[in-house]
């Protein structure tokens, strides 16, 4: 039940934690000041204790703050460094190998493409999202081709963004530890499949 004691009080919360879980709803949580939770009523998953770290490769200062206003809310989230241009964001990812980068198209010295293709060669283990306001196919091409693993188009909600960025880095860590895997391993968790025909329209 609910404790009637006055010192307790009510909170909504968008994410909390209680031993290890994350909510996956958001129901009120009663808040001892400066303690840990004491009653939760809601239904929890099990996650990992380390957040998702999260480079913004942009060349607009206001652009940075406002992704970092996006993703404040986001407990299993951290924003562990910015640059400001494609050379600036090759060091910075080199130095603090962030799990996920948002890195913007265009920027001065290098572009994002460029960034990308970089980082990618350097960082197999850091997954890349172009952010770009612009979404024609030719830019989504060459940023997927140069190692991208997604492409979002400004504008986009806080919750898209985040969708986003958990999507990535839960494909990428399948995949890493896929990679890591020794072949007979492998052989054995992949299905054997029939050769096929690849039919292509232009």
């Amino acid at each position: 039940p609910r404790p009637r004691n006055s010192y307790w009080q009510q909170k909504q919360v968008r994410y909390d934690y209680c031993f290890g879980h994350r909510l996956t709803t958001r129901p009120p949580v009663y808040l001892r000041p400066g303690k840990m939770i004491f009653y939760i009523k809601s239904k929890v998953e099990v996650f990992s204790m380390n957040p998702i770290t999260v480079m913004i490769a942009d060349d607009i200062a206001n652009t940075r703050e406002d992704i970092k206003r996006l993703l404040y809310f986001e407990d299993d989230m951290e924003v562990i460094c910015e640059a400001g241009d494609g050379e600036e964001a090759v060091a910075m990812a080199k130095e603090m190998r962030p799990d996920i980068i948002l890195m913007d198209i265009n920027m001065p010295r290098l572009d994002g493409i460029g960034a990308t293709e970089a980082i990618s060669l350097e960082l197999p283990e850091t997954a890349i999202i172009i952010v770009s306001i612009q979404g024609e196919q030719e830019y989504l091409r060459k940023a997927m081709a140069a190692g991208a693993r997604e492409f979002l188009v400004k504008p986009f909600s806080a919750s898209e963004l985040a969708e986003t960025i958990r999507k990535v880095h839960d494909t990428h860590q399948r995949r890493s530890v896929y990679l890591q895997m020794p072949p007979k391993e492998k052989d054995a968790s992949t299905p054997r499949r029939q050769q096929g025909r690849i039919i292509t329209f232009f």
